[in-house]
């Protein structure tokens, strides 16, 4: 403890320089024991007074001469023997780790919270460093894919060459329900190659020279209605696809029965100017009423074929033009007796012009 002086009021003046006196001499001697103060643990120790911690230096300290580690905990200072910044964590002296140290340890510390899902795998790769999310195989599924997500540019290409395939003849399917392989090749059935109307007119010509294609010719009439009453309907040929017709050497046979008795009509010939495909009786040929005309289906098969005679085989059923109109079924076939191809058929009756009627014209491979 200190030296204490305790002076009287009662003393006056003599007091007042007495204590004077005794501060400069107080004064002196506190100067004195500073400048011989004697370094201890880092602290400084005054006659007469507590110890008291020195504050830590501001230049680099060799290890030897660190502070102790329990009176700085939490500080920092540089240890000029590792080269490097120390921090105290109140029983050592600790390197605070670097720049780079606590970059690695801030990357371990992300590696380790990724969690892979049921479609995701991460993977930490802590030599580059690097993280790595790979959609895991057979992971998505139609759950996992927005609706219309998927286009063109999102399917792998095949080998296919983009375009239509007419009537493909083989078509390859892989496992993933792509298209691998294709090729075009014939079609068994059967296509449309013309159709159309004809109005007031004296015949209907059909030209078969463009469908070389089809190996066979079947020809539909529908509602076709002569302008005459009481008239049959007839075919002629062509072998220069239309420019001209075969007028003489034809052969034909035909039925015709009437649905309200039963009764038959048959007609043939050795030798026409063209093939019937209706009745030729009288009171059983084809009406001209609203409601009347007919309807017919004429069938060429092989049709190209120049070393046989070119022939039809027709089926139909027309309106008579009876006093009392009845239904009548009829069908026969005829030829020309020239060997040669059939590249054009005429329609017409044999009187008066086509008043109205609808056609079509199909392909047999």
């Amino acid at each position: 403890m200190a030296n204490k002086v305790l002076i009287s009021p009662n003393q006056g003046r003599a007091g007042e320089e007495i204590a004077k006196t005794m501060a400069g001499q107080a004064l002196a001697n506190l100067r004195t024991q500073t400048e011989h103060a004697t370094r201890l643990n880092n602290s400084f120790m005054l006659d007469g007074t507590e110890p008291m911690q020195a504050p830590l230096p501001l230049q680099p300290v060799p290890t030897a001469d660190l502070p102790p580690a329990s009176e700085h905990e939490g500080e920092t200072l540089y240890d000029e023997t590792l080269q490097r910044m120390v921090y105290s964590n109140g029983a050592a002296w600790v390197p605070a780790p670097t720049p780079s140290e606590v970059t690695e340890q801030a990357q371990d510390a992300v590696g380790t919270i990724l969690v892979d899902s049921s479609t995701i795998d991460f993977t930490y790769d802590d030599s580059v460093p690097s993280i790595t999310a790979v959609v895991k195989d057979d992971s998505i599924d139609a759950v996992h894919i927005k609706a219309n997500a998927i286009g063109t540019s999102e399917l792998a290409a095949t080998s296919v060459t983009p375009g239509t395939y007419t009537n493909p003849s083989s078509v390859v399917v892989d496992a993933d329900g792509r298209i691998t392989g294709a090729a075009s090749g014939d079609n068994p059935g059967v296509a449309l190659l013309a159709s159309g109307s004809v109005s007031n007119a004296a015949t209907l010509d059909i030209a078969l020279g463009a469908f070389t294609g089809s190996e066979s010719i079947e020809i539909h009439l529908y509602s076709f209605l002569p302008a005459t009453d009481g008239v049959n309907l007839r075919v002629q040929f062509s072998t220069d696809n239309g420019s001209t017709w075969i007028a003489t050497g034809y052969n034909h046979i035909s039925f015709a029965n009437d649905d309200a008795t039963g009764s038959g009509f048959g007609a043939f010939s050795g030798s026409d100017t063209a093939i019937p495909i209706s009745s030729t009786t009288g009171g059983a040929m084809i009406g001209n009423g609203a409601a009347e005309g007919i309807n017919s289906k004429i069938l060429l098969l092989g049709f190209q074929k120049t070393g046989v005679w070119p022939r039809i085989s027709h089926q139909g059923y027309y309106i008579s033009n009876a006093a009392t109109p009845t239904g009548m079924s009829t069908f026969g076939g005829g030829s020309n007796e020239t060997a040669q191809d059939c590249t054009g058929i005429r329609l017409a009756f044999s009187s008066g012009n086509i008043a109205s009627g609808f056609y079509r014209v199909y392909g047999w491979k």
